[in-house]
């Protein structure tokens, strides 16, 4: 049954809370769309504590975040009994702490039973059900704890991009130069977009876009053989950082970017919550409402007009990904224009 109510007992003492908690144990991507909403709270209350659990799979990304007053890990576990056997050692710090609320931005058996431990004054637990864009469920659970006006506003930095540059400026990207990022990212062949239709992407921007452009590709390890026919494809215009570049690089990296065209995953996420002009391809591989963006800043292509989309199958059942239709040139075009909405000073945050 689908729930279109966050779970909550929100903040009703008069005083602003002294420790805040939030909770987000997997994965990145959605790690990183909780960030955006969190960033609020801390500007909403500067002298509390606020404090971050996630996993310790995500500590080189999460140790970026300059604002959180403490960042807790989990160990690297995935089933329920691994977790609370992790979760055992940092019973007694988070216990210590007496948190005034507790944002629970997982919702799961394990951060539900959590909560109840901490018996925090006020608390959230995360709709994982509703048919709603996950950003929008996430501000919804920030919000209901009652301790600010939450809204869909990007913004999780400030990060530190003079490592960055040097980095890009080494391997040819110059100044003047606009810096795309094109991310074949999805490990699921339903979430891709084929690679010969981001090859045709880059070559249109090449021939069309009004000044001198790179691309730059990050990512693991998995999307490397993708990566290497676009590069190939497109010459020195890419900036090809495939596997090498860590968690601790992608903010900076991202923060660079004038413009991102990506398949569902984790650099989505984090571009969008940047405020990066943004274009999502989302495969009917994926839950397309779920991984949906928001905001002035961002645009998505999603299937249409066929009926077996969103499937959520891992492999089209049709063998043609009907549902991933589109031309380098549609997408180009609504790329174009975003970038320049969002360059009027009409989109970008």
């Amino acid at each position: 049954m689908t729930s279109l109510v966050v779970e909550a007992i929100p903040w009703s003492a008069e005083r602003s809370p002294r420790s805040i908690l939030a909770v987000r144990l997997q994965c990145l991507g959605d790690l990183v769309a909780t960030l955006p909403y969190l960033r609020q709270v801390r500007e909403a209350h500067p002298h509390a504590r606020l404090d971050l659990l996630t996993r310790d799979l995500y500590a080189g990304f999460a140790n970026t975040i300059s604002w959180f007053d403490h960042i807790l890990y989990l160990g690297e576990s995935w089933t329920d009994g691994q977790a609370l056997r992790s979760l055992a050692p940092l019973l007694p710090r988070l216990l210590i702490a007496r948190y005034d609320v507790v944002l629970d931005l997982q919702g799961s058996w394990l951060t539900r039973r959590l909560r109840k431990l901490l018996r925090p004054a006020a608390w959230t637990h995360f709709d994982r059900f509703s048919p709603r864009p996950a950003f929008e469920r996430v501000r919804d659970t920030v919000e209901r704890a009652g301790i600010g006006d939450i809204v869909h506003r990007p913004g999780i930095g400030p990060f530190d991009t003079s490592r960055a540059e040097a980095r890009l400026r080494a391997v040819g990207w110059r100044a003047g130069e606009d810096l795309i990022l094109l991310n074949p990212g999805s490990h699921i062949p339903t979430r891709q977009w084929s690679t010969d239709r981001w090859v045709a992407l880059a070559e249109t921007f090449v021939a069309h876009w009004p000044r001198p452009v790179r691309f730059l590709l990050t990512g693991i390890d998995r999307m490397k053989e993708r990566a290497r026919v676009i590069a190939a494809a497109v010459g020195s215009r890419v900036i090809d950082l495939v596997g090498c570049s860590d968690q601790s690089e992608l903010g900076p990296l991202l923060s660079l970017v004038q413009l991102t065209i990506s398949e569902d995953g984790a650099l989505l996420h984090l571009s969008c919550a940047l405020g990066v002009p943004t274009v999502a391809l989302i495969g009917g591989g994926s839950a397309d409402v779920w991984v949906q963006p928001v905001g002035s800043h961002a645009a998505h292509f999603s299937p249409t007009r066929v009926a077996c989309a969103p499937c959520l199958d891992s492999v089209c059942r049709y063998g043609d990904m009907r549902c991933a239709q589109w031309t380098a040139e549609e997408v180009y075009a609504a790329a174009t224009t975003l970038y320049e909405h969002c360059r009027s000073g009409a989109g970008r945050g």
